[in-house]
């Protein structure tokens, strides 16, 4: 089980004060160690972290789309944008898909943990992808 070793969060010391936001990278750590660490604790943790992230993402996606929904300054094609923007998304999506299915099949979990493997490949995509897309807004848009 070397594999899930590897995967799952370091434990923390101590369980902090303060709960991070839901969508936090953080956050995951925070609940393992805040419900006791057991397997079916650990999977909802999981769970509860990557809908706060699929959320969190739905956020971001629809304050750019608002931002390339207007004329942009002079150099700038924010309708060309705007279709980069979704079959970019539309790709991110079907690599996480296959990406995360990998994982799945090859993760050599049984029983209780089954599951674990899979949702920490679709936490780290979206924690990845929801960097990307603040660093966008940020960078670029927020100008």
């Amino acid at each position: 089980m070397l594999l899930a070793a590897s995967i799952l969060p370091a434990p923390l010391a101590a369980t902090p004060s303060k709960q991070p936001a839901t969508y936090d990278a953080g956050w995951l750590t925070w609940c393992i160690n805040a419900r006791g660490g057991t397997t079916l604790a650990d999977a909802r943790c999981y769970v509860e972290h990557r809908e706060a992230l699929v959320a969190r993402q739905g956020v971001l996606l629809k304050k750019i789309e608002a931002t390339l929904s207007i004329k942009g300054p002079d150099g700038t094609d924010y309708a060309k944008a705007a279709r980069a923007l979704s079959a970019s998304q539309k790709a991110w999506e079907a690599f996480m898909s296959a990406d995360c299915d990998l994982v799945d099949n090859v993760s050599g979990f049984y029983g209780t943990a089954v599951g674990l493997a899979g949702e920490d490949c679709l936490i780290t995509h979206y924690l990845a992808r929801n960097a990307a897309l603040a660093s966008l807004q940020q960078d670029y848009l927020d100008q």
